[in-house]
Parts: C-alpha cells; structure tokens; sequence
C-alpha cells in the first residue's frame, strides 16, 4: 500500500465515518489483514483515545502522541504508517521543511509509478535521477539561482494533474530545505 493509499483511505474514514465500526476501519484504511484485527496482539503498538471530537494517541515503540481534533485525523495519516509496516524515521533536530520535502516527494514518486511502471533497477534509478533533478529546480528557484518563479513557469505547460502534484510540491519553502543534500 502506498502513502497516497493511505491518505485517500484516511480521508474516506471521514467521510464515510461510522461510529460503531470506526475503529475496525482505521486499521483496515492502513492495510491491516482483518485476520489481523480480530486477533489483537499482547502488546498493542498504538492506544488511541477518542470521543469523536478529540482524538488522542500513543505509539508505545516510539513514545510519541498525537491530540488532534477528530476532524483533523486524514491530515495527520502518517503518524500510523507503521500499522502499514512503514516505521517512521527518528528525526534528529531535522528540519520540518525537510520533513515535509520527503513526505510531499514521496507521494508524487508514488504518483508517477502509477502511471509509469518501472520495469527495472535502470528505470528505478532514472526516476530518482528525475526526483533529484526535480528538487534542485524547486532549490534554485526558492534560492534565486533561477529566475523568479522560472521553474513554476516552465511546468504550468504539464498536463493537469502532473502540473497539481509539481505545484504542490513546489509550493513548500524550498529555501528552507537542507542544502547538503545538494
């Protein structure tokens, strides 16, 4: 299951909420196997809390929490990417923009294998090389190394949907991304 899966199905939960089964449909918005689900570990990896107005929860891997307003849960979808065997990376005083660079990177790499298959371990590292090149431009625009909103131009020709992801992407503060990466 890929994030962009995860989020449309984070979403859905929402929309088609329903209080009794809710939280059977969470773990399955995340892939879990319903065999899974009916037979509940020793241990549970989330506690979650909620009264349908607020929505409170523990990872016990990584002692983190989440409080939210319930409303607010599809956004905050990535806090159970575990539950879809996705761990989440220790994050050392890392940047939130960087943070966000990777998650908005990461679904637009899933965008493009959607329409694209690689075929290959080549093709694979051709659509890094893409990514790579990619995040520079958004870099070079936000830095002044292009001119100003050059690369946003350049792609407003893409067909529509492309155009969306490649503008959401480039609408995050690229100046404030890490630029060791370069």
């Amino acid at each position: 299951m890929t994030i962009t899966q995860i989020e449309e199905n984070s979403k859905q939960l929402l929309n088609n909420f329903n209080q009794v089964t809710f939280i059977f449909d969470f773990l399955l918005a995340y892939g879990e196997p319903k065999a899974t689900i009916a037979k509940q570990k020793i241990k549970p990896r989330f506690i979650i809390i909620t009264d349908y107005k607020t929505f409170l929860a523990y990872d016990t891997k990584t002692d983190d929490s989440l409080d939210i307003e319930f409303q607010e849960l599809s956004k905050h979808y990535d806090f159970f990417l575990p539950l879809a065997g996705i761990e989440k990376a220790q994050y050392q005083e890392e940047n939130l923009a960087d943070i966000k660079a990777s998650t908005q990177l990461a679904k637009l790499y899933d965008e493009i294998l959607k329409s694209n298959k690689a075929e290959n371990s080549q093709e694979v590292h051709a659509l890094n090389i893409f990514l790579t090149r990619l995040l520079f431009c958004y870099f070079a625009e936000d830095t002044n190394i292009f001119k100003d909103n050059q690369f946003t131009h350049a792609i407003s020709s893409f067909p529509t949907k492309s155009r969306a992801i490649l503008l959401e992407v480039g609408s995050l503060g690229w100046q404030y991304i890490n630029p060791d990466i370069f």
